[in-house]
């Protein structure tokens, strides 16, 4: 999920981190796939809500963490 320009995030400032993307046809190591939703991209995600909330990046990483455990993890 790669964050395009016009998305409520990016005009808002909440996306920081920035990612290189490539065509589909030219797949290249290190580059997102232009279109594809890629893992990392979780932290732009993260980067969004933590905006929206007005909290610390790593505040809610530790919440999300926590929570995932507690679910997964009784």
């Amino acid at each position: 999920m790669f964050f395009r320009s016009t998305h409520a995030g990016s005009k808002k400032g909440y996306v920081k981190t920035k990612f290189d993307q490539k065509d589909k046809k030219k797949f290249e190591q290190g580059k997102f796939v232009k279109g594809r939703n890629e893992p990392a991209s979780i932290v732009q995600v993260m980067e969004v809500i933590a905006g929206v909330k007005g909290e610390p990046i790593e505040a809610l990483a530790h919440q999300i963490c926590t929570n995932t455990a507690r679910v997964f993890f009784p």
